[in-house]
């Protein structure tokens, strides 16, 4: 907390501004769309190692959250005030930090496949900053952000050496899937059961139960993809692409924000209605992109 008490004599209306704007790059309004460009229009390996980096790291991140069930700065110390504008996204528990968490494996894993050198340094920055912003704005200690980032950092090295030394067969794939199923049922019952048991709340395990049904839409969307899919990222021109990226992430928005007009609690809204982006993301719009540019490839 004394960190966290000498880094606010320095804040300012700019400063206050510029940090949560970079905050932005640890949460889904800057994540998502990257991750959608990445995997729909450029690499579909990397986008798809970027996101698994995320949910591997996430669900670590997650259940040691919901286990430790830290308080935010504010909560620990009543009389220590973090930039208001940041409160809005300091959800649930504190530690670890999830700004830090994904920005991290996700910029980390796009880092570990890059060669250009300026490349390299320019978006190894960004976590950084995110895990530094988080500090600033005083929503974070840093312990939170430093464990959050240890985590993702180990995450990334792993995959990437599991991509550069290990062949991965068919059935070991479908093993991983109904891994990640259970693990995905396991988080939604274990918060479930903190809240049963009064020693958490609803509110405070939310994003525990959003990330478990990512984590399972993510997973049985994949495994069909690589199954029986296999959707190329190429297109005749840029403009399919801008096309291809807007239809994508219209359909997003629809799916958003139709099941928020649901009369279910938010958790419950918001938690099904990932579940259901990540298969439009990474099971049906693959689908549909594969349909639409069939006649482009000579060997489909």
């Amino acid at each position: 907390m004394s960190f966290l008490e000498f880094l606010s004599q320095f804040r300012t209306p700019l400063l206050d501004q510029i940090f949560r704007g970079i905050s932005y790059f640890g949460e889904v309004i800057i994540l998502l769309p990257l991750l959608c460009i990445l995997y729909w229009c450029v690499d579909k390996q990397l986008g798809l190692q970027a996101v698994l980096s995320y949910f591997i790291s996430g669900g670590i991140v997650q259940g040691t959250k919901i286990t430790l069930r830290i308080p935010r700065p504010w909560v620990l110390q009543p009389d220590f005030q973090p930039v208001e504008s940041a409160v809005g996204s300091a959800t649930g528990y504190s530690c670890p930090s999830g700004h830090t968490q994904s920005s991290t494996s996700i910029f980390g894993a796009i880092v570990a496949n890059t060669k250009k050198s300026w490349l390299r340094i320019l978006l190894g920055a960004i976590p950084l900053l995110v895990l530094f912003s988080r500090m600033y704005l005083g929503v974070h200690t840093p312990k939170d952000v430093l464990l959050a980032f240890l985590i993702s950092i180990l995450i990334v090295f792993l995959l990437q050496y599991t991509k550069k030394n290990l062949s991965i067969s068919s059935s070991y794939k479908l093993g991983l899937t109904i891994l990640a199923e259970f693990i995905g049922v396991g988080l939604i019952i274990y918060s479930l059961l903190l809240v049963h048991w009064n020693v958490s709340t609803l509110e405070y395990v939310a994003d525990t139960i959003l990330y478990a049904f990512c984590l399972m839409g993510f997973a049985i969307s994949i495994y069909v993809e690589d199954r029986y899919i296999h959707f190329r990222t190429e297109c005749r021109s840029i403009w399919m692409q801008v096309v291809k990226v807007v239809l994508g992430i219209a359909g997003i928005g629809i799916l958003y924000g139709g099941f928020k007009l649901l009369p279910w609690e938010r958790v419950w809204t918001r938690s099904i209605s990932c579940f259901f982006i990540c298969v439009w993301a990474f099971m049906i719009f693959p689908c549909f992109i594969k349909k639409i540019q069939k006649k482009s490839y000579s060997e489909l």
